[in-house]
């Protein structure tokens, strides 16, 4: 078993399994369930995840952006709020 003490590492494990986990909704295309995937992961991934939308609409490669570009926000926004963290700043911040 890997023991993740890191909260960057959890946060990206995490959102990959949900990234992975709409790749292969896209990749089955069962009806409307695309679109529902690229949209779920576009406002997760949101504002990073907009340049998803110059691709066409629910295909496998603006699923994959969305996803790979709101991983990469959120891998950020953990290790940004980390080193907040350690300069000693209160969590509510002023």
């Amino acid at each position: 078993m890997i023991v993740m003490n890191n909260p960057t590492s959890k946060v990206a494990v995490g959102y990959a399994i949900w990234v992975l986990l709409n790749l292969l909704i896209a990749i089955f295309q069962i009806g409307d369930a695309g679109v529902s995937s690229h949209l779920a992961l576009l406002f997760t991934g949101f504002p990073a995840a907009l340049p998803s939308l110059a691709l066409k609409h629910a295909s496998l490669q603006a699923v994959a952006l969305a996803g790979a570009l709101g991983l990469v926000q959120w891998c950020a926004i953990t290790w940004f709020y980390k080193l907040w963290l350690k300069k000693g700043k209160p969590a509510g911040g002023t």
